[in-house]
């Protein structure tokens, strides 16, 4: 019954435009430790039916996560490199100020996108952003900021949904070269109105980034895990996933105490993302450290064509 209850959620996860099929799509992680616990289980009980249900949704399962470890970019020299720092702050639950601080004064990124801040968040960093000479900050809806060591040639804001989710767009001059950014947050998908919402954004933010010059880059969470025929529909917008060639790397949920006091909660799920141009090649990614948010941030080298 378990076996074949979790080889008809992997089924499904396939299955484009329903909301909570599409929830089970984002969880391939999840559902993939869920089913390696069950199969030894299996074994001991002599359940062969039931273990080679759970093999055959294992398999099909681990296709879409094992693809992502396929297709590294091929390192480069002689280009210009730029870290990437994307972090959603969840001001409402996280005032862990001195973690971010910490991390910025650490890893010296050349360009820190933040979704989900308010002014207190802020305030609170403005000391440790002053080393960022060029900065835009939008604090409408759900806050959103970004800070550059890079001139800021051009920066609008556009806000989306009843929620008013703010996105950026922006031209940065790197060097002597235009970068075209763009900066969203689109409605979390914790109903089938915000799943439909979600979607009509992101159908929105390919269009826009479609019409834009290459080097381009998407940052933000997106509340859409790599695995969502949504996303995929995404990257035709001229975008490649900068985890391609990494592999998943999950940055939310992240939080100790949020359903039992001290419990660590592991993320799951990859939905704060940097997408590129695929004339811009991804040297290093990671995600981590916790930062007192539910979100990891996450941090991109990458190096710019010449």
């Amino acid at each position: 019954m378990v076996s074949a209850s979790l080889t008809a959620l992997i089924m499904v996860s396939f299955i484009p435009n329903i909301w909570l099929f599409d929830i089970a799509s984002q969880l391939r992680l999840a559902i993939a430790a869920i089913v390696v616990v069950c199969m030894p289980v299996l074994l001991i009980l002599r359940a062969k039916a039931g273990f080679a249900l759970a093999l055959l949704g294992l398999t099909i399962n681990a296709v879409p996560i094992l693809s992502m470890y396929l297709d590294r970019q091929k390192t480069v020299e002689a280009r210009k490199t730029v870290t990437i720092l994307n972090f959603n702050s969840e001001f409402q639950h996280n005032n862990q100020f001195k973690l971010f601080e910490t991390l910025v004064a650490e890893k010296e990124p050349d360009l820190v996108a933040l979704v989900e801040v308010d002014k207190k968040w802020i305030d609170s960093i403005d000391e440790t952003m002053k080393r960022y000479p060029y900065k835009k900050i939008y604090l409408v809806g759900p806050g959103m900021a970004y800070f550059s060591k890079f001139p800021i040639e051009e920066s609008n804001a556009r806000y989306y949904g009843k929620s008013h989710h703010p996105r950026i767009t922006a031209t940065i001059r790197i060097g002597n070269r235009q970068v075209q950014l763009v900066l969203a947050h689109p409605t979390t998908p914790k109903n089938e109105s915000g799943y439909l919402e979600r979607n009509q954004e992101i159908s929105l933010l390919k269009k826009e980034v479609a019409a834009l010059n290459n080097p381009k880059i998407l940052i933000g969470d997106l509340n859409c895990g790599p695995w969502s025929p949504v996303f995929a529909d995404l990257l035709k917008a001229g975008l490649r996933d900068s985890q391609q060639g990494f592999g998943p790397q999950p940055s939310w949920p992240a939080r100790t105490g949020r359903v039992i006091d001290g419990l660590p909660i592991p993320p799951l799920v990859p939905i704060d993302h940097v997408l590129l141009s695929p004339d811009i090649i991804v040297l290093e990614r990671t995600a981590g450290p916790s930062l007192g948010s539910d979100h990891l941030p996450v941090l991109v080298k990458i190096a710019l064509p010449e």
